[in-house]
């Protein structure tokens, strides 16, 4: 009955927590997004939670995660996602060690999803980092507790087996007590070894001064109520504490005994009978086994509280029957009846037809043998009578494996992410009406213009025109030309969210010179403003795209134009640094609010509010500086205040043509 019971709650324990550990998986606790071709790394605020680093404090680039890394982990861990983004595969996942802010080794499970553009190549990959320290060290204890499980149930096998063998051979350990002082008659040997004293110390003594250890635990006065009334006492794992030797330290012991009052008119003494044995390894197994029932039930309350914060359900499946056990919630997501026995094939009614086949065939990779056991997959739920396609549910579960290597039971979660399949539907579409835009915008909208401003163009070079004309031609001409930067600004935009960046085409470039060039040109669109321009006396060669830094330096330079008072200078200056250059674009006036300075880069944000009209522009020139900076490999910073203005500080990797041509 005890190997029973111990088997059945090791079994019932590493199911729940099976089922503990799915679940503790779906619930991230840091979430990075990282751009596969810029290299910037963006963490969420748990960072500081779970590794206790601020948000500002979390490098920008991938390396300040690979340095953390446990040096014992980090080569493996780097070949393996690298492995994972230049290969095909669209998930990742590893456990490491990683250091956090105060210096500590914290165990992390960290899962990724790759995502690819239409060649294939890996542009962005957004992950979640979990700590399952805690986890692996209650693993470890579980293990740990299973072990001393089997062992004691081993030793009580054993000590059951001795007993039942001394039983046999009754009495199993015999002594006779004489007269009221207890005196020891007899004593075999087994009593001997029991009460840890050689024969010689015994026989003739009183027994409270051979075992003066049991002074006051009761023994006398059990053993003097035997003789007064003459009924014998049975004790049936009595606990006892006994010194094995003389002068030795109490242990805790379990016997089972009996002591039977002697007649002196019957047997010729006056005295008591003693046949006991000692259970005690038993009843330890048996404690244990008790203790291993109270951690089951505390891990299925643990179990039960998890599910019940992250909003799941769960299953219990006997894969060789069918027969399945599922919880109320998992119960109503699928839409099973609320109550009464479930088979599997049952269940697999209630999945959308479409999606059955893809369930089915998923479980079957679980249940190869072998294989990790390992199932995940999203379906929907079939849609209630008349009405129309259920929820999307997203199952994890895992098939644990018998002896021989068959597939025995299959536990898992269920989750209900009907919102975000709804959420991914709506960027579908969002994506496709930008996509539809563009047509509209590269087609519909561009060839007109152009024919505007052709137009424009030939009515300028037409002496008649008196200067009241010439004027409005020109106001035509300029609305015309921010229309057009406009629509590059918006199929710029397009092209960075849809494909993944914007394409840079790189050549031998003289920087400075292209720099002096867009300046001067600003000069003539702007003659009112005072443009100050600082070069390096030598010349800064190297491979950069052109159109693409004029692009730039007019976006950067406009934006100073637009938001400083007319009567204060915008500074430009280009340096170089070691291993980069510099490139600053600098404005006094009001500075960018506070609010707004953390987002100035993002998508249709401005510097200020309250521009007027003749200035309006659809808030995407900051956000195209940045994309172009990062698609050649650098970095753009800002730092606005009252008293310093506002300064734009870009920096790009200094590589030149050669150099560039053997990369």
């Amino acid at each position: 009955l005890l190997t029973g019971q111990l088997r059945e709650t090791a079994t019932r324990l590493e199911a729940s927590e099976s089922r503990y550990r799915l679940a503790s998986q779906a619930a991230a606790d840091t979430v990075w997004d990282w751009n596969l071709l810029t290299q910037e790394v963006a963490w969420s605020g748990e960072t500081r939670r779970l590794l206790g680093f601020a948000p500002e404090e979390t490098g920008p680039l991938a390396n300040w995660w690979v340095e953390r890394i446990h040096p014992e982990d980090r080569g493996r861990v780097a070949r393996g996602i690298h492995a994972a983004i230049q290969g095909t595969q669209a998930r990742w996942q590893d456990e490491y060690r990683f250091f956090n802010r105060e210096g500590d080794a914290v165990r992390v499970l960290d899962t990724g999803v790759i995502l690819r553009d239409a060649t294939g190549r890996g542009v962005r990959m957004v992950g979640a980092m979990q700590d399952v320290s805690l986890q692996r060290e209650e693993e470890s204890g579980r293990a740990r507790l299973l072990l001393e499980a089997h062992t004691a149930r081993v030793q009580a096998d054993t000590a059951l087996g001795h007993l039942h063998v001394l039983l046999q051979q009754a009495p199993v350990a015999l002594a006779i007590l004489r007269g009221p002082e207890h005196v020891v008659e007899l004593a075999n040997d087994r009593v001997c070894q029991l009460w840890g004293r050689a024969s010689e110390q015994v026989l003739g003594r009183p027994l409270f001064n051979v075992l003066t250890e049991v002074k006051g635990q009761g023994f006398r006065e059990l053993l003097d109520n035997v003789l007064t009334t003459g009924n014998p006492y049975v004790g049936h794992e009595h606990h006892a504490r006994l010194a094995r030797a003389p002068g030795g330290a109490l242990e805790d012991a379990y016997l089972n005994f009996v002591y039977q009052p002697l007649h002196e008119a019957e047997v010729g003494l006056q005295g008591i009978l003693i046949v006991a044995s000692e259970v005690t390894e038993a009843v330890r197994a048996r404690q244990r086994a008790e203790g291993l029932a109270g951690t089951l039930h505390a891990s299925e309350e643990r179990l039960r509280l998890a599910l019940d914060a992250a909003d799941m359900g769960s299953w219990d499946i006997e894969l060789a029957t069918g027969r399945g056990t599922w919880d109320a919630r998992f119960r109503a997501m699928l839409g099973l009846p609320a109550q009464g026995e479930v088979t599997l094939d049952e269940a697999m009614r209630f999945v959308l037809e479409e999606d059955r086949s893809k369930v089915e065939q998923a479980m079957a990779e679980a249940a190869r043998p072998g294989g990790s056991g390992e199932y995940a997959c999203e379906f929907r739920a079939r849609a209630a009578q008349g009405g129309q396609p259920g929820h999307w549910l997203s199952g994890r579960g895992h098939v644990h494996f018998g002896p021989d290597g068959r597939p025995v039971r299959f536990v898992g979660t269920g989750l209900d992410v009907t919102d975000r399949k709804l959420a991914e539907e709506a960027a579908r579409q969002r994506a496709e009406f930008e996509q539809y835009l563009v047509g509209i915008v590269s087609h519909d909208l561009r060839n007109p213009l152009n024919s505007i401003m052709l137009g424009t163009a030939s009515l300028l070079r037409r002496e008649e025109l008196s200067e009241r004309e010439t004027k409005a031609v020109l106001r035509i001409q300029a609305s015309a030309e921010r229309a057009v930067r406009m629509i590059r600004d918006l199929l710029d935009f397009t092209q960075a969210r849809l494909g993944g960046g914007l394409p840079v085409h790189c050549q031998d470039l003289e920087l400075g010179a292209l720099v002096h060039q867009v300046v001067e040109e600003a000069r003539m669109s702007a003659p009112e403003r005072d443009i100050a321009l600082s070069l390096p006396q030598a010349g800064l060669r190297g491979c950069w795209d052109p159109d693409r830094v004029t692009q730039l330096l007019i976006n950067l330079l406009g934006n100073a134009l637009k938001y400083s008072p007319e009567d204060t200078p915008v500074a430009v200056r280009l340096m170089e640094v070691p291993g980069s250059v510099l490139l600053e674009v600098h404005n006094g006036g009001a500075p960018i609010a506070s609010d707004v300075l953390p987002r100035i880069f993002q998508p249709m944000q401005r510097g200020a509010p309250g521009v007027d009209a003749a200035t309006r522009s659809v808030g995407l020139g900051l956000y195209i500086v940045r994309t172009i900076v990062q698609a050649h490999g650098g970095t753009i910073d800002v730092t606005s205040t009252r008293e310093a203005g506002t300064t734009f500080t870009v920096r790009l990797p200094h590589v030149d043509a050669q150099q560039a041509a053997s990369l």
